[in-house]
């Protein structure tokens, strides 16, 4: 998924299950609370232009939040990133992107690494005047310049491609 459509459905669901408020002539939504994502429908995501197995995702991902099964907290708790990363990917639907994007933004760990990402990929391609996406091989040995810090290294490429 690239950035500007998960941005689109992103605003579709923050339309369709978030709360709004009007200040000064203008709407501001907030994304939605687990609970809210929960009780949605399958059917009623997919129509929001998420795949079945997105919705599936985000079905299971709210509704284990909903319970208080995963948070956060939790996930901090665990004491170690790597173990956070871990119980992350045991949720179905939540592979290693969404994993490492999770210790970015949620969990703050600066170690954070989506060597998958394609727009990180893209970002170095042109960072570098490469003729073809870096092979992970090539991200490992250029990112280990900013072992500890892959994270913001990997924000500012992003932030390079707009």
């Amino acid at each position: 998924m690239n950035l500007a459509f998960a941005y689109k459905l992103k605003a579709r669901l923050t339309e369709a299950y978030g709360e709004s408020v009007l200040w000064e002539g203008r709407t501001y939504r907030r994304f939605p609370e687990p609970a809210a994502l929960a009780g949605a429908d399958a059917a009623e995501l997919q129509s929001l232009q998420l795949t079945r197995a997105k919705a599936a995702a985000v079905l299971e991902t709210a509704a284990l939040m909903s319970r208080g099964e995963l948070s956060r907290a939790g996930l901090l708790a665990l004491g170690d990133f790597d173990a956070a990363e871990r119980e992350l990917v045991r949720v179905r639907g939540i592979g290693p992107w969404t994993a490492h994007y999770v210790r970015m933004r949620c969990l703050r760990d600066p170690r954070a690494f989506p060597i998958g990402d394609v727009g990180l990929q893209n970002a170095v391609r042109e960072q570098l005047g490469m003729d073809r996406k870096p092979t992970a091989q090539e991200l490992q040995e250029l990112f280990a310049n900013w072992a500890g810090w892959e994270a913001y290294a990997t924000f500012y490429l992003w932030h390079s491609l707009y």
